[in-house]
C-alpha cells in the first residue's frame, strides 16, 4: 500500500492536469501532406461503405433500455448481459441519451474513431511518410478493415485504444507512472472487449521486465487494471455472473472441438478467398516480428501476441461474419511493419513495395472502392461464413438511404413495430424470435423476446444447443418447445413441466429478477457460478430432444434388403437420431452389422452412461433406399470398455431418415 501511496503523492505534487496538458501537447498536430490524404481517402471509402449491422442493434436496445431507465437490460424484467463491450456501450450511450436516434448516431461516432485511429497509425506510430503511407494503403484496400470500421460493433474503439497503447509503448520510458497508463489503457480494451488482451499481455510484461523496481511496478500495473476489475465486480453483483450472456450461450455447444479446428480453418481460408490482403499482412508481420533482432524487445512480444489471438479464432471455430476477427490483427501487424528502417532500400524497391498492397486489393474479388459484386455470394453456405456487409448494405448502407423510406430501411424493422403494435392491441407480450437485434430494438421495451440462440435468454444460455451436423457457428439454437417455458415468462410463475429445469430456474430467476442485495441471491450467484446446480439439467434429453429410442429387440431382426423410407416396416427418425439400449450380454460386442439409408453419411457413437465412448462413421453410397448392409468391426475402446447404448447420428440433411436393422455380434 506504501508503494501506491507513494505514486498518488507524485501525482498529486506534480499536478494530474499539467501532466494531462503535457501530454496533449507532446501530441501536437502537426498534419503532413501524406497523412491528410491518407485520412480523406479511407474517409470516402468508409462513408461509400458505412453500414448497420443487425447485431448492433442487440447492444442498441440494451442502450435504449438504460437511457429510459430500464437499467443495463435487454428484456427489462430480467438483468442479462447481451453485449460483450461494455465501454463501447457506454460510449455509444452517452451520445444516444441526447440524439435518442441510433442509426446515424452510431454511424457518426464509428467513422470519427476510426478516422482518428488511422491517423494516429499514421502521424504518430509510422515512423516515417513512406511507412504511414504503406500502412494506410493496406487499411484502405482490406476489405476486413473498411467493412468493420462501421456496422455498429466495437472494432473501431478496439483500434483506438491500440494505437494509444503503442503509441505510450515505444516511447520506451517505463517509470512507474507509464506503467500505470500502460496498464490502464489495456484495461480499457479489455473492457471495450475481453479477449483483446492478448495483444497487450506481452508487451506488458516486457513494461515491467525493463521497469527499475518490480515490485513496485507488478503493484501499479495491477492498480492500473482498475475499470476492468471495477467493471467485473459490478457485473458479478449486478448480473450475477463475471462474463457476458454471450459467453455462455457458446460455451455447452456440444460441437466436437476438432470440428471447430475445421470451421475455424474455413474462416482463414474464407478471409484469404475474399480478402487476401488482410491475411498475408498479418501472417507477414507475424514472421517479421518474431525473426526482427534489430529491435526484437518491442517487436517480438506484439508478433507473440497475434499468433496467440490467430490460434484463438482458430479454436472457437472463427465467426459467421467474414473478416471481423481479422481487424485487430491487422491493425497490429501495420504496427509492426510501420516500425522497419524503409530508409536503407532504393527508391524502386520502396515503390514496388508500395504497389504490393494496391495491386493485392486491386485484384480482390470485391475491392473496397465497390460497394456490390454480382459474382460474389454473400453467403458461403458450406461453412456458414457471410459477408454481412454485402448482406446488410442494401438496406442498412448509409448510400442506400432516402427520405422516402425508413431509416434503416429493412424488414427487421417493421417487423419490430408490428411486435409494438401487437402487444398493444392484444396484450401479448412474448414472442419467440431469431435473429433479435433490429426487431428487438424497433418492438420497444414493452415486448418480451425468448431469444432461441439464447443470447439474450439467460435460462436458454445454460441449456445445450441441440443437435445440428450442420452448425452455424455463432448459432447455437436452444430446444423451442421446453413444455411451459412460455407460460412461465407469459405469466412470471414457474410452470416448467421438468422438475430438474423447474428447481434450475427458480435458482437463475432469482439471480435476474430478484432483488438485487437479496443475502439469499448472493449465495445463489456463487454455487450457480461454482456448478453446483448443473446437475438439475438434463444434458442428453435437451441436446437431442426428438430423439427416437428403441431397445434391442426391436431393432435386430433381419429384414429384406431393397425397402424405403416408406416401406412400413422401415425404422424411421429424424435429425437427432435413434438411439438403441444394448443389452449386457452385447456390451463388449467386436461387430456390427447394419442396414440403413445408403445415400446419407451417418455417425454410430458408443455410451457408457451417457458419456461418448467412441464413434464409427457409416459412408454413403450412391444408391437409394436400403439395398445393401454394413458390416464393420467396433472400435477398440468400445470393446474393452463396454457400452449400454448406440446413438444412430444423421450427417445429411435429408429428413427422414431409416434403418432396416442392427445386429451386434460378440
Amino acid at each position: 500500500m506504501n508503494v501506491i501511496k507513494e505514486w498518488f503523492n507524485s501525482l498529486r505534487s506534480e499536478g494530474v492536469i499539467t501532466r494531462i496538458r503535457m501530454l496533449i501537447a507532446s501530441w501536437e498536430f502537426k498534419p503532413q501532406f501524406e497523412h491528410v490524404a491518407i485520412v480523406i481517402v479511407f474517409l470516402v471509402i468508409v462513408l461509400r461503405r458505412a453500414w448497420m449491422a443487425d447485431d448492433a442493434f442487440i447492444t442498441l436496445r440494451t442502450i435504449d433500455n438504460f437511457v429510459n431507465g430500464y437499467g443495463l437490460t435487454w428484456n427489462i424484467a430480467e438483468r442479462v448481459q447481451t453485449y460483450t463491450h461494455p465501454l463501447w456501450m457506454f460510449l455509444l450511450s452517452s451520445f444516444y441519451f441526447f440524439t435518442r436516434e441510433p442509426y446515424f448516431t452510431t454511424l457518426i461516432i464509428s467513422i470519427v474513431i476510426s478516422l482518428l485511429s488511422v491517423w494516429l497509425l499514421a502521424s504518430k506510430l509510422a515512423p516515417t511518410p513512406f511507412a504511414a503511407v504503406l500502412a494506410g494503403s493496406v487499411l484502405i484496400f482490406s476489405n476486413a478493415f473498411v467493412d468493420w470500421s462501421t456496422s455498429g460493433l466495437e472494432n473501431p474503439l478496439s483500434h483506438l485504444i491500440l494505437a494509444v497503447f503503442f503509441i505510450f509503448f515505444f516511447q520506451r520510458d517505463f517509470s512507474l507512472r507509464k506503467i500505470f497508463w500502460l496498464s490502464f489503457v489495456a484495461s480499457l480494451a479489455g473492457l471495450n472487449r475481453l479477449d483483446t488482451m492478448v495483444f497487450y499481455f506481452f508487451p506488458l510484461v516486457v513494461a515491467w521486465w525493463y521497469s527499475e523496481n518490480k515490485v513496485k511496478a507488478l503493484l501499479i500495473g495491477i492498480l492500473g487494471q482498475f475499470p476492468l476489475i471495477l467493471w467485473s465486480i459490478f457485473s458479478l453483483i449486478y448480473y450475477g455472473f463475471l462474463f457476458p450472456n454471450t459467453f455462455y450461450a457458446k460455451l455447452n455447444t456440444g460441437i466436437p472441438q476438432t470440428e471447430l479446428f475445421a470451421q475455424g480453418g474455413y474462416y482463414f481460408l474464407n478471409s484469404l478467398g475474399k480478402d487476401p490482403i488482410t491475411l498475408l499482412v498479418i501472417l507477414l508481420a507475424i514472421a517479421l516480428g518474431l525473426a526482427s533482432i534489430e529491435s526484437r524487445w518491442k517487436l517480438f512480444p506484439i508478433s507473440l501476441g497475434i499468433l496467440i489471438y490467430l490460434f484463438y479464432i482458430l479454436r472457437i471455430g472463427g465467426d459467421f461474419m467474414s473478416g471481423r476477427f481479422f481487424t485487430l490483427p491487422l491493425f497490429t501487424a501495420l504496427i509492426i511493419i510501420t516500425q522497419f528502417d524503409f530508409g536503407k532500400y532504393k527508391r524502386e524497391y520502396k515503390l514496388a513495395l508500395l504497389a504490393l498492397p494496391i495491386l493485392m486489393g486491386l485484384a480482390a474479388p470485391l475491392p473496397t472502392y465497390k460497394l456490390y459484386a454480382s459474382s460474389d455470394p454473400v453467403l458461403d453456405e458450406t461453412v456458414g461464413i457471410s459477408d454481412e456487409r454485402l448482406f446488410y448494405s442494401p438496406t442498412t448502407g448509409l448510400l442506400s438511404q432516402s427520405r422516402q423510406n425508413e431509416i434503416p430501411f429493412y424488414g427487421l424493422r417493421r417487423q419490430g413495430h408490428e411486435f409494438k403494435l401487437l402487444g398493444q392491441n392484444t396484450g401479448d407480450v412474448v414472442y419467440f424470435e431469431n435473429p433479435i437485434g433490429m426487431e428487438g430494438y424497433y418492438a420497444g421495451a414493452r415486448i418480451h423476446f425468448i431469444d432461441l440462440n439464447a443470447l439474450g435468454d439467460a435460462f436458454l444460455a445454460r441449456l445445450p444447443a441441440t443437435y445440428n451436423h450442420n452448425w452455424r457457428v455463432a448459432h447455437y439454437i436452444r430446444y423451442e418447445a421446453i413444455p411451459g417455458y412460455e407460460e412461465t415468462i407469459t405469466s412470471g410463475e414457474n410452470q416448467l413441466v421438468d422438475s430438474g429445469l423447474r428447481a434450475y430456474y427458480a435458482r437463475i430467476s432469482l439471480i435476474i429478477s430478484g432483488p438485487i442485495w437479496d443475502w439469499e441471491r448472493f449465495k445463489t450467484i456463487i454455487n450457480m457460478n461454482l456448478g453446483r446446480f448443473d446437475h438439475l439439467i438434463n444434458e442428453f434429453e435437451y441436446r437431442y430432444p426428438e430423439i427416437v429410442e428403441k431397445s434391442y429387440a426391436s431393432v435386430n431382426d433381419q429384414q429384406e434388403l431393397g425397402i424405403s423410407c416408406e416401406d412400413e416396416n422401415a425404422i424411421r427418425f429424424k435429425e437427432h437420431g435413434l438411439i438403441i439400449n444394448i443389452p449386457d450380454h452385447l456390451s463388449k460386442a467386436d461387430t456390427i452389422k447394419i442396414a440403413i439409408e445408403n445415400n446419407v453419411r451417418f455417425q454410430i457413437l458408443f455410451y457408457a452412461d451417457k458419456e461418448i465412448i467412441d464413434r464409427l462413421i457409416l459412408n454413403p453410397t450412391n444408391t437409394e433406399g436400403i439395398d445393401l448392409y454394413h458390416h464393420y468391426y467396433l472400435p477398440e475402446k468400445s470393446q474393452e470398455t463396454g457400452f449400454d447404448e448406440i446413438h444412430i447420428l444423421p450427417l445429411s440433411s435429408q429428413e427422414p431418415y431409416c434403418m432396416a436393422f442392427v445386429q451386434l455380434d460378440d
